[in-house]
């Protein structure tokens, strides 16, 4: 292999020849000209044309190449027998597939990847002069001003991915649309194409300006990289650290104010990649991207932050030393910064790893906590040090510095793990409060269908929430008054610790009752749901916790709301039409898998439907699943192109009914008289008996081969 010295033999010796002529001309008192830019960037592509190479190769290659032998499904088609004039609409329907795989998720996808590539590889491969004293010196010996230097080099790497790139675009959708165009599918290529290169370029741009930005603030190849990764995934992973504390450490913790999509223009390559790829795929849902808030900031977020990397690179490339070459880092206050950051997430995160690994939970060894993030915290900026400093002696180079920043950690972490801040117990004043928006979802009795709808006229199928213009994911959610609001907020909650649990009054701060495991019986624990709740306050953003209440009159007056009911249960007779078919199953370890003849399951349902609006309570929602599960059998469209197409999935739902459901029970034990249900079984449940064990006699039934397979 040859060194880059010899490498640089040719370009050196041009260089210097174009100096020297300088010289003698500027000694003999002639006026020296400037160099072009279009002659800079001439001479630089020269010196670059590997890259050109390399990026027209993969480009022609990942493009035209694999489309065409993406293309040729039509042709290998029509050589085992398709014939185009039989079927044009399945024939339309085929090629519309293929097209769509093409534009939609190859082309996107593909050229996606070739931008994050050919941005880092140009970014380094531009500025490799960076990297070697005698190469800086050479190129800062240039009559040509730092500016114009960068900005060739600069605008060289971007020519070098760009030009292939918008010749294999113009290739590859002119081959699709040549060849789809009788079906009418070249105005979707050519409206595809533009939203490709928009997407596509802005990948690139953002990933190329952190690039270059991470090289001209190093001296080596590799502290280059650490440079992109720190600029490039720390801010978002600072987020991630975050979360994570809250998380860990608070009870009531149920996420931030603000939405993550919002946040990704933090690391440019992640927002780089997805507000690319949604521009590049963006062709069907443009016009909601457009509509969407959250979208529109990230992309305009995304932009500036390009911008801003574009500007710091240039003045920093202005500013730079010849000497900085071959050295780690040179700018103190940027070196402390990073090695100061990504000790105390190294610490934060170690601990997270060291917690799950050994399953040590929330309140426990909190003594072993402090020591591996205070651990990791120093050999992660040790590590750091070593690799700014170049050698192995640079570990402890700034020891008082590392003392102070495992003493931050270490406060962070105390912060977090006691609550110091109060965010547990943390109160909105009812004045502040305009409403609020509850999630009770607690999985009792019958709330299993509140995902899906029925299809009058179709008994036994159900259709998602596209049905009803809603998003079924959201359907649980209902809105309540401020007066209700604070209630929550302000009654009493159930807390967990290692063996006990305790009841805490939030208003006058004090702890009401302690459970303790190792004294009382796990069966006889105090009460206590789940519920999530979104406050819109009147000033400050929204306020999110997840609550386990302590109090019963709270959850009485949320399931005694009409939206609340509306919401989860559907009381109503055949609310859910009738499913196609229906089993029972009984006991602990037996299932009858015997289906219930179709004119007894409307009997069933009807009193099932009834027997629960008589005994709608929270007794009731909350009693314990017993011996009956009714396995219903539904069809369902997910989806309005299913409809259509009358493409359906089938699942089955449980329900439980209870021993107090009268009306149920009764058309349940015409089953059992008419021998649907095994009369064993049934009498078995009515009498406790545990189909888990052998069972070998039972009053006048006598059964030897009834036993519960595992």
């Amino acid at each position: 292999m040859t060194s880059p010295e010899s490498q640089n033999k040719g370009p050196e010796k041009d260089v210097n020849m174009s100096v020297n002529e300088n010289n003698m001309n500027a000694n003999a008192g002639i006026k020296v000209s400037g160099i072009s830019l279009i002659s800079l960037l001439k001479e630089d592509l020269r010196h670059r044309r590997w890259m050109l190479v390399l990026s027209s190769v993969v480009q022609g290659f990942a493009g035209p190449v694999v489309v065409l032998f993406m293309l040729s499904a039509l042709s290998r088609a029509r050589n085992y027998g398709f014939d185009i004039s039989e079927d044009a609409l399945y024939t339309k329907r085929a090629i519309g597939n293929l097209v769509e795989n093409i534009i939609d998720d190859y082309m996107p996808i593909m050229q996606i990847v070739i931008a994050v590539v050919g941005a880092l590889i140009v970014g380094l491969g531009g500025f490799r002069h960076l990297f070697n004293r005698r190469m800086t010196d050479m190129v800062n010996s240039l009559p040509v001003k730092r500016e114009k230097q960068f900005v060739v080099t600069y605008l060289n790497g971007l020519l070098i991915w760009l030009v292939p790139f918008i010749c294999s675009v113009l290739i590859s959708y002119s081959i699709v649309a040549a060849r789809t165009y009788v079906w009418g599918y070249a105005g979707i290529v050519a409206e595809s194409g533009l939203y490709l290169f928009l997407g596509t370029l802005l990948c690139f741009v953002v990933i190329y300006n952190l690039v270059v930005l991470g090289v001209v603030l190093a001296g080596t190849v590799f502290n280059s990289l650490l440079n992109i990764g720190f600029i490039g995934f720390d801010l978002i992973i600072g987020y991630g650290v975050l979360y994570y504390l809250c998380e860990s450490y608070y009870d009531n913790f149920l996420r931030f104010a603000f939405e993550f999509e919002s946040l990704l223009w933090l690391s440019p390559p992640i927002a780089a990649c997805t507000c690319g790829y949604l521009l590049c795929a963006g062709r069907d849902m443009i016009g909601d991207l457009i509509g969407n808030g959250t979208f529109v900031f990230t992309l305009v977020m995304t932009i500036l932050t390009a911008v801003v990397n574009f500007v710091l690179s240039m003045f920093i490339y202005l500013k730079r030393k010849s000497e900085e070459a071959e050295s780690g880092v040179s700018n103190k206050p940027y070196r402390f910064l990073m090695r100061t950051v990504n000790a105390i997430f190294a610490g934060h995160i170690a601990t997270f790893v060291v917690t799950e690994m050994f399953s040590i939970y929330r309140g426990s060894f909190n003594g072993w906590r402090l020591f591996f993030g205070a651990f990791f915290t120093v050999l992660i900026y040790g590590i750091i040090d070593m690799f700014h400093g170049r050698s192995f002696k640079a570990f402890f180079a700034h020891w008082k510095q590392m003392i102070a920043v495992v003493i931050v950690m270490e406060a962070i972490l105390v912060v977090f793990m006691y609550d110091l801040t109060g965010y547990d117990n943390r109160m909105v004043a009812e004045s502040n409060i305009n409403g609020a928006v509850v999630n009770y979802g607690s999985r009792h009795r019958n709330s299993y269908f509140s995902d899906y709808v029925p299809v009058p006229g179709k008994e036994g199928y159900l259709f998602s929430g596209w049905y009803l213009g809603y998003n079924s994911s959201s359907d649980g959610d209902f809105t309540i008054g401020p007066e209700l609001a604070y209630d929550i907020i302000s009654a009493n909650k159930m807390y967990s610790g290692t063996g006990y649990t305790y009841e805490y009054d939030p208003v006058n701060r004090q702890t009401v009752r302690t459970w303790n495991y190792s004294d009382q019986p796990w069966d006889e624990e105090p009460f206590s749901e789940y519920l999530r709740i979104d406050v819109d306050r009147k000033v400050g953003p929204d306020f999110y916790r997840g609550y386990r209440i302590a109090d019963r009159s709270i959850i009485e007056r949320i399931i005694s709301l009409d939206e609340f009911m509306e919401k989860n249960y559907q009381l109503e007779t055949g609310a859910f039409g009738y499913p196609e078919s229906m089993s029972v199953s009984i006991g602990n370890g037996y299932d009858n898998t015997v289906e219930i003849p179709d004119w007894y399951i409307p009997l069933i349902m009807e009193a099932y439907y009834a027997d629960f609006a008589e005994n709608y309570s929270i007794d009731y929602l909350s009693a314990p699943s017993e011996s009956i599960t009714l396995n219903l059998r539904y069809r369902i469209y997910y989806s309005q192109d299913d409809y259509e197409h009358d493409n359906y999935s089938t699942n089955r739902f449980t329900i439980y009914p209870l021993e107090t459901d009268t009306r149920t029970m009764q058309v349940l034990e015409k089953l059992v008289a008419e021998g649907y249900i095994d009369p064993f079984l049934w009498l078995g449940m009515k009498e406790g008996i545990d189909f888990s064990e052998w069972v070998d006699y039972y009053g006048d039934y006598y059964y030897d081969d009834y036993y519960y397979y595992d």
